[in-house]
């Protein structure tokens, strides 16, 4: 039995196991568990639930006693246990020797020796396990005490053990799915260059799957003339290097993807085991770097290909720029051309007019402008003197101060079919200059700007042209002038090539841009005559990646942590392999791993950093830990154990709670190490430099301190888990040795499998699949089974046979299939498909289950469900323990309780105090038989307001036999039950009031009637003294007798409003309703009724009622009603005393006149009168 709990396959087996064999063992009466339930929150008082029990033949059991749910051991006189426990001490003792509280409380379930063992996990007691001698006072034997002792400590290892997995499962997961959901392309290599794990994002970018992938070498994968480069990668990282690099992959249709990896040695025991890289697609930005060049070459093609004459001149007209165009128009060789001054090509007569022109034109701020002279200034000449009428179109560029004048010239012959082209074609060009996404600048070989484009104003913050003459290298960044210096270099001595770079520009407002750019040396390009730079801003993208990269380096350090450490259980390897991630991760120039001591509440040290590399560091700062003896609320990290938040200190010595340990510290970070909530300790590291830490080192650290806990509690159970490993290699050796029997398995599977080869057709036919289909392997061997396929489902199979083809290993449906029979039948079917070494398709499995009769079930139950939720009753299903799993919305409806308030709650909590506890033993008694009980309550909802409800409960039995729920079907019968009592009541008095002559014997009928009707905690009546109109209290019973005969003077009170009136009065604040005269007599009562006894015509007096729970208007209504049979019963009465005392003074007269006549003389009479 412990053997099972420990390793847990059936943990309430082997706790029952355990029971029964200790009971049978000790001879007890019961053995049972109490677990202790969190602390009350109104009042933090500490309650134990009794889970499990065994009883000998004979004994009544005491599992489903409701007093032992949530039941309070201070309150009830067990404070002594609550601290026994907490000092991990038995209790053992006869009952009639032990305290009054626990004496009482024990009695009443007919104990007489007892003796509990404290449950510890994680050092706590989490509840108790003990013994119940019910038939003759005992001794616990020192041997029943061991074995009880025994119990409990593998109960507490079990109930740990538990916990541990599911810590553990809970940060494997995390990890998973932090993998999982990657942007980015992860693999893992070992030092073979095999990869041993690819995740999703590596898959889809090489369009591969990870089964296509593991096993395999990242140069399979990698373009031939990249596989050198790869190598050198490699060899880097194993010698511990990181790098980035770019490098292209063949996807699985072929295509090159051009990928920057990033690459960082896998360490494991201090040695390089592989490599872990984060692969990033550059598809889209390669693309768009190509886009930027095609578009440089298009504007450089229409620069040297346009059909326009360009010439630029300087401040003395001299031409510095001739395009290939002016050559053909001036019949001048652009070398002949340039360093002249435009006179040559302008006639005399007009060349002074021009040269003011241009003087007026570059004194304005245009940037461009057109110019349209008088046909004589229009005319231009060729070099052979031919003079050509022409239009002029000039822009002005002033670079470096220095005036740049570029005429664009046109034969005005061709003006009229050509004007249209020109516009759009310099709309154009203007728009790719001054509407571009990058920015452009030209630069003169030694730096200096030249021109830069629009869009560098928004960029970089500066004023237009403020940099324009001025070096470009003055905004660069100290760091980068160097190698940008050289680059720019290599830029000017290679006419006609680009280079890319990325560096930093000052901005305007002093911070630093990041820049992505392409310089190109133009400077032999007449037309530029500069080096042309496009760039862009980058800035926002490069803080990205850094936190990207950054993120990723902690993510894979933080995995490979987790992993490390799950294989860890010896503490000194722990202590170790600790103190390295944190390195890894973190810089520190301390750190520490402090436990806190229960017992003394210190903080010891676990692993201390070894930055120092003195041969004596460890126990020396060890000792010097614990000489200044931290403890739990001293000092920061004090503080931290003690509250389990975390402390991020910039500044040490401005914090209060931090007291010296090392003088010259400044910044430390601290978090708590938890185990289920549990504070075992903190992880504490520090710098000399002051705000060396952020959230984001918070952050991590608090990842590294949740596996630290885990790690270390690993450790301390890795005792207990050795016996389930050694069990569990014996269960694994055995499955190894029943894979043999894989084939024998198969033909014995209850679901039909069928191979198929790459043709589709069978191969293997096993037995379930005859049953299914009813055809033979024999007459399915070798064909196709497409015929077994109902012609309304086979375009659903061909899609599924596509997917199967295309390695979909999860490829399922449902659909219609022909039986042999003819029949039509609803399989369910799973396919995968079969491969060979190589990932070639060969065939595929499919496995199929007939599933016709489960729709039909499932169709039937969804149903039932349906009906169950839309019932009109009240359904309720609880455990065997009386707990709550379900109810229907008409729960709510009835009891104002939602599902989500009481699911988990025992419905004992819907007792009103009016069902007697025989009938809820009756009620157990018939169910837990099996049998179904049929019944009525009296039940409290939400609000406090009582209903009748009429119920019938049924267990809910397994296919064992077994009873594993109750099943209740409730209606509210409130209505029904208040007109029966009503007219039950109405009926009684109605009877008993006939029966009673006099007012003296019906009173009493008459409140002893409403107390039973209204379950009243008082009832009065009071009537009206005709002599002086006074309202005095007849007969008070139950709460009222103490106003027996008090007296109210008419008007005064509740009474006189009531009487006044002739209407009833209500009340259900009646400690603070100023009309109730006598508040004395209330005593403790919240809601009275008060209604008059009315006749035809006249008020007798008053009927009351009064009750702690509020009084509604029904109750009111029936109260009226009574009162008014009440009232006609009393005057009857009165008027039959009347009656007989009228009868009583003529049977008097009668007798003297009978006297005096039977006289014979007077002195007769006279004896007769006296």
């Amino acid at each position: 039995s412990a053997e099972r709990l420990l390793k847990g396959s059936d943990f309430e087996k082997g706790v029952n196991d355990v029971l029964e064999k200790l009971g049978t063992a000790t001879h007890s009466s019961r053995v049972y568990i109490f677990e202790r339930e969190s602390p009350r929150v109104d009042d933090g008082e500490t309650c134990v639930t009794q889970r499990y029990e065994w009883a000998t033949p004979g004994i009544p059991p005491q599992i489903y006693n409701p007093d032992l749910t949530n039941f309070p051991l201070r309150q009830m006189g067990f404070e002594r246990w609550i601290d026994q426990f907490s000092q991990n001490k038995p209790i053992h003792d006869y009952v009639d020797e032990m305290p009054g509280g626990e004496q009482a409380v024990l009695s009443s379930q007919d104990i007489l020796s007892i003796a509990v063992m404290p449950i510890v996990v994680d050092h706590a007691w989490w509840g108790f396990i003990g013994f119940d001698e019910c038939a003759t006072r005992r001794r616990w034997s020192v041997a029943e005490l061991e074995a009880l002792r025994v119990a409990a400590g593998t109960l507490g290892a079990a109930i740990q053990r538990q916990k541990a997995e599911h810590d553990l499962q809970t940060q494997h997961d995390f990890a998973q799915k932090i993998l999982n959901h990657m942007g980015q392309g992860l693999t893992v290599t070992d030092n073979d260059r095999h990869f041993v794990y690819v995740n999703p994002a590596y898959s889809k970018i090489i369009g591969r799957t990870p089964e296509d992938l593991l096993g395999k070498s990242p140069l399979d994968f990698t373009v031939q003339t990249d596989h050198a480069a790869l190598d050198q990668a490699l060899a880097r990282r194993r010698q511990g290097q990181t790098d980035t690099y770019e490098t292209r992959l063949l996807h699985a249709d072929g295509h090159e993807i051009p990928v920057t990896i990033t690459g960082v040695p896998r360490w494991h025991e201090g040695k390089v085991a592989g490599t872990i890289a984060v692969v990033t697609d550059l598809t889209e930005r390669k693309r768009a770097e190509q886009a930027l060049r095609e578009s440089q070459a298009q504007l450089e093609g229409i620069f040297n290909s346009t059909m326009d004459a360009i010439v630029t001149i300087d401040n003395d007209q001299r031409i510095i720029i001739f395009n290939p165009a002016a050559e053909k128009l001036f019949m001048c060789p652009a070398g002949e051309a340039i360093g002249q001054t435009l006179d040559r090509f302008i006639p005399e007569k007009v060349r002074q007019d021009h040269r003011s022109f241009i003087r007026t034109f570059g004194s304005h701020d245009s940037s461009k402008r057109s110019m349209e002279t008088p046909t004589l200034a229009l005319t231009c000449l060729r070099a052979n003197g031919e003079a050509f009428p022409s239009e002029i179109s000039i822009s002005h560029l002033a670079i470096g101060g220095r005036d740049l004048y570029t005429a664009i010239i046109r034969d005005i012959t061709e003006r009229k079919r050509a004007e249209e082209a020109l516009r759009d074609s310099e709309e154009r060009f203007r728009a790719l200059i001054e509407s571009g996404r990058d920015n452009i600048s030209m630069l003169a070989a030694d730096g200096t700007l030249l021109w830069e484009s629009p869009t560098t104003t928004s960029t970089l913050g500066y004023a237009p042209n403020q940099f324009v003459g001025g070096n470009i290298f003055e905004l660069m960044h100290p760091d980068d002038k160097a190698w940008t210096w050289d680059l720019f270099e290599q830029v000017a001595q290679t006419p006609g090539r680009s280079h890319e770079g990325i560096f930093r520009l000052r901005h305007s407002n002093g911070s630093w841009l990041w820049i992505e750019s392409t310089a190109t040396n133009l400077i032999h390009k007449p037309s530029v005559g500069a080096i042309v730079i496009n760039y862009r801003d980058i800035t926002e993208r490069k803080k990205a990646e850094d936190a990207l990269q950054r993120q990723t380096k902690e993510l894979i350090a933080i995995y490979e942590s987790a992993q490390r450490l799950q294989q860890l259980r010896a503490p000194d390897e722990l202590t170790r392999e600790i103190i390295l991630s944190l390195e890894h991760i973190l810089n520190y120039t301390f750190s520490s791993v402090l436990l806190i001591e229960e017992a003394s509440g210190r903080l010891l040290p676990f692993a201390i950093s070894e930055q120092r590399r003195g041969e004596t560091f460890r126990e020396i700062d060890a000792a010097y830990i614990s000489s200044r003896e931290p403890r739990v609320g001293k000092g920061i990290t004090g503080w931290v154990a003690q509250s389990g938040e975390a402390a991020c200190i910039g500044d040490v010595t401005k914090d209060p709670r931090y007291y010296s340990v090392r003088q010259d510290i400044r910044s430390e970070l601290c978090v708590p190490l938890k185990v289920n909530d549990q504070i075992i300790g903190v992880v504490n590291i520090e710098s000399l430099q002051p705000n060396a830490y952020d959230e984001s080192d918070q952050r991590v650290l608090g990842t590294i301190a949740a596996q630290i806990a885990t790690a270390i509690q690993n450790s301390r159970l890795y005792d207990q888990v050795q016996q389930e490993l050694a069990e569990r290699k014996k269960v694994e050796d055995a499955l190894r040795e029943n894979q043999s029997h894989l084939q024998l398995i198969m033909d014995r599977m209850p679901v039909a499998c069928i191979l198929n080869n790459a043709d589709s057709q069978v191969i293997y036919w096993n037995k379930a699949a005859e049953k299914v289909f009813g055809y033979t392997a024999e007459e399915m061997l070798g064909k196709a089974p497409s015929f077994l396929i109902a012609p309304t489902a086979r375009d659903h199979m061909r899609a599924i046979y596509q997917r199967i083809v295309a390695g979909d290993m999860n490829a399922h449906g449902t659909n219609e299939n022909i039986t042999k029979d003819g029949r039509i039948i609803l399989c369910e079917w799973v396919n995968a498909p079969i491969q060979d070494e190589h990932g070639n398709f060969v065939g595929f499995l499919g496995m199929a289950q007939d599933v016709t009769e489960r729709k039909k079930a499932e169709e039937q139950l969804r149903k039932l469900s349906l009906a169950v939720e839309q019932s009109p009753a009240s359904i309720v299903i609880t455990n065997t323990r009386g707990e709550i799993e379900y109810v229907n919305p008409k729960f709510k409806d009835i009891t104002g309780y939602a599902a989500a308030e009481i699911i988990g709650q025992n419905s004992r909590f819907l007792k009103s105090g009016y069902t007697s506890g025989d009938e809820y033993k009756n009620l157990w008694s018939t169910i837990t038989g099996g049998r179904e009980w049929r019944g009525k309550f009296l039940n409290k909802k939400k609000n406090g307001d009582l209903y009748w409800e009429s119920a019938s409960i049924s267990p809910i039995v397994n296919d064992a036999g077994e009873i594993t729920h109750y099943l209740a079907v409730k209606e509210d019968i409130t209505e029904r039950e208040h007109r029966e009592q009503e007219l039950e009541a109405i009926a009684a008095i109605s009877l008993a009031l006939r029966a009673a002559p006099t007012r003296k014997e019906m009173l009493p009928i008459i409140l002893d009637q409403l107390h039973r009707l209204f379950h009243s905690d008082g009832e009065a009546i009071s009537l009206i003294n005709p002599l002086n109109n006074d309202v005095v209290v007849e007969l008070g019973i139950n709460t009222f007798a103490a106003a027996n005969g008090i007296r109210l003077p008419a008007g005064q009170g509740v009474s006189g409003l009531v009487i006044q009136s002739g209407q009833p009065y209500l009340s259900n604040d009646a400690q603070h309703d100023p009309n109730f005269a006598r508040n004395d007599i209330l005593q403790g009562i919240n809601a009275f009724a008060c209604v008059p006894l009315n006749t035809h015509d006249t008020t007798l007096g008053i009927l009351w009622i009064e009750r702690a729970s509020n009084i509604t208007s029904t109750d009111v209504r029936v109260l009226v009603a009574i009162a008014d049979i009440a009232a006609t019963a009393i005057q009857r009465a009165a008027l039959h005393e009347q009656t007989m005392r009228q009868v009583e003074r003529l049977t008097a007269l009668r007798t003297v006149d009978s006297g005096i006549s039977n006289s014979f003389d007077m002195r007769v009479t006279l004896n007769i009168l006296i």
